[in-house]
């Protein structure tokens, strides 16, 4: 039973993978194998001897690398290849181009930070069609981050490069956010013409087809039969689960990256948290009393929240809602008001006294202020 399952799932994946082969041939989404050899068949993207790609971020952490290529027909090369060395400074990677139909832009964003070499099928993507004029990378990240680019090319349509842009897409996986959490695409891209979960179903439809037939020449019991169903059904399941698995720990190990072998005061200190902390410490230097208050305010939610928990374990008010205005039925002399930039509340220092959103003033005298916020004690 388990040999004619085995056998069954062998025939199964070839059935598919020649379904797949003629259906994504055919689709109109991928250009037709050239056929002389005439015409060049991989267009390398690097600079000619150059063996990498450095691209340094700005302040902004946004790069844009343009690379050095002449126009190309979008049918002929479906497929982008690229190679990174250090992904682990990058947040996102985008593939962008331009085409002779207009002036606009087109990006895609690239499921997955690459770990190694990858191939995307760029064929399927809608707004990859006539003459492309140039192709490019734009990469968000660290700034100051170098980004090495190792390998990119475009390569055309065959058996070969279509297979590897199945596994790629399957493999790829996501940097890690907060919609994450429990949530399965079935795919490295809603916009993947190769979704795992349909194509692993053919697989199984033609594996149990086999299996059903293959009963004419090795006649099986009843509870053989269900049991090489079972063991067919099982390997599918099997397979979306393994690749879900994987990438959940792969995004586990994203979250503990920045964090791994770092005391509290460290973690702290990382990417947008340590400008908020340094804030809000220079403004404790400044609070002198004991058990004193402080209400905290900005336009911005998670600053607000930030900087509230950095205050603790002191006496801390903010409300999410509050945004421009301060709860003036709370305030009493004494008090501090930690206002964090952005923020709308106005300081009037010829009258001593902060002007909120809702046309509410307070008296207070500002003791504190940088570029980045401002302390008032409330008089």
């Amino acid at each position: 039973m388990l040999v004619t399952s085995f056998v069954s799932l062998s025939a199964g994946a070839a059935a598919t993978l020649f379904v797949l082969f003629s259906f994504y041939s055919n689709s109109g989404r991928f250009g037709e194998e050239p056929l002389t050899t005439s015409n060049k068949m991989i267009i390398e993207l690097m600079p000619e001897r150059q063996p990498r790609f450095v691209l340094t971020l700005p302040a902004s952490g946004k790069g844009l690398g343009l690379f050095p290529v002449e126009s190309f027909d979008s049918a002929s090369f479906p497929f982008f290849v690229l190679e990174l060395e250090n992904y682990h400074a990058i947040d996102q990677l985008r593939l962008v181009w331009r085409d002779n139909r207009s002036n606009e832009t087109y990006s895609y964003l690239l499921p997955g930070i690459s770990r190694g070499r990858t191939i995307v099928a760029a064929g399927s993507l809608p707004e990859w069609e006539g003459e492309i004029l140039g192709v490019g990378l734009l990469v968000e990240g660290r700034p100051g981050a170098h980004v090495k680019v190792l390998h990119a090319s475009l390569q055309p349509w065959n058996q070969r490069n279509f297979l590897a842009a199945i596994f790629a897409s399957w493999v790829g996986v996501d940097v890690w956010r907060l919609q994450s959490i429990n949530y399965y695409q079935a795919a490295n891209s809603i916009d993947s013409p190769f979704m795992q979960v349909p194509i692993v179903a053919l697989w199984i439809g033609f594996s149990l087809l086999v299996f059903l037939l293959s009963r004419f020449a090795i006649p099986l019991n009843r509870s053989a039969t269900w049991n090489g169903i079972a063991v067919i059904v099982l390997a599918g399941w099997l397979m979306i689960d393994v690749l879900w698995q994987r990438t959940l720990v792969i995004q586990l190990q994203n979250t503990w990256a920045d964090h791994d072998d770092k005391a509290l005061s460290d973690r702290l200190m990382i990417e947008s948290n340590a400008k908020i902390r340094r804030l809000i410490t220079l403004m404790r230097g400044q609070m002198v009393e004991a058990g004193f208050r402080v209400f905290v305010n900005s336009e911005k939610e998670y600053n607000a929240k930030r900087a509230a928990y950095e205050f603790y374990p002191a006496n801390v008010y903010w409300h999410r809602r509050e945004r421009g205005d301060l709860p003036m039925r709370y305030l009493r002399t004494g008090d501090y008001i930690a206002l964090v930039e952005p923020t709308s509340i106005r300081y009037e220092s010829d009258g001593n006294r902060l002007l909120t959103e809702s046309g509410e003033n307070v008296s207070a005298v500002r003791i504190w202020k940088s570029a980045d916020g401002a302390l008032y004690r409330v008089e």
